[in-house]
């Protein structure tokens, strides 16, 4: 069976600042593969199951739609993974490395990268080319300053006191009026201030 891996973090950068970078997207990356396996003979007519990660970043390998293809790889069921391109696969230099120089090897499993030329059938017997060595750090390097730009957007997010949180704590609310802001909420407030009454009052958790 053949693996078709889409992944896209915004965390990564891969969407851009005005995350509308088509093609990154989920989509265009299933197009691509679609399109890859259509004009190679080898390929078709052989199973195609699809495993997405989206908004995940690639900086480490803990994603669920990365670890059920693994499963499938360690299952036998999976023995071609096809991806765009490398930075799709991930983007920690030394993780990627090891998966297809000791992982992928080991367990017979063919890895496609498109946009990069990449196909592990070329490599069998010999060490990766410099061509591939590159494009991993320049990925492992891209995700890094893409990881510090969006800490510094926040940083100067909440100096201004806009939160970048996705729920807001209880006991208050988002403020429908203005984004980035919370406003009290009611009910949950009258148990917020009971608990902390009964914490003066000297009482513990229990």
């Amino acid at each position: 069976m053949i693996a078709a891996y889409q992944r896209i973090s915004r965390a990564d950068g891969d969407l851009g600042k005005d995350g509308k970078d088509k093609s990154n997207s989920i989509e265009n990356q299933k197009e691509l593969i679609q399109r890859y396996i259509s004009c190679k003979e080898s390929l078709q007519n052989v199973p195609v199951m699809d495993f997405v990660d989206d908004g995940y970043t690639g900086s480490n390998f803990d994603r669920p739609g990365f670890q059920q293809m693994m499963d499938g790889v360690r299952n036998g069921k999976i023995d071609t993974i096809i991806v765009k391109d490398l930075s799709r696969f991930g983007r920690d230099y030394i993780g990627v490395g090891e998966y297809m120089e000791q992982i992928f090897p080991l367990l017979g499993v063919r890895l496609i990268a498109i946009n990069d030329n990449y196909d592990s059938n070329n490599y069998k017997g010999t060490t990766l080319g410099m061509d591939v060595i590159v494009s991993n750090l320049v990925n492992t390097m891209y995700c890094r300053d893409a990881g510090k730009k969006l800490r510094t957007a926040n940083q100067v997010k909440w100096r201004k006191g806009i939160t970048t949180a996705s729920a807001a704590p209880f006991g208050y609310q988002f403020d429908p009026d203005k984004k980035g802001a919370f406003i009290v909420d009611p009910p949950a407030a009258k148990i917020v201030r009971r608990i902390f009454d009964l914490a003066i009052l000297g009482l513990g958790t229990r």
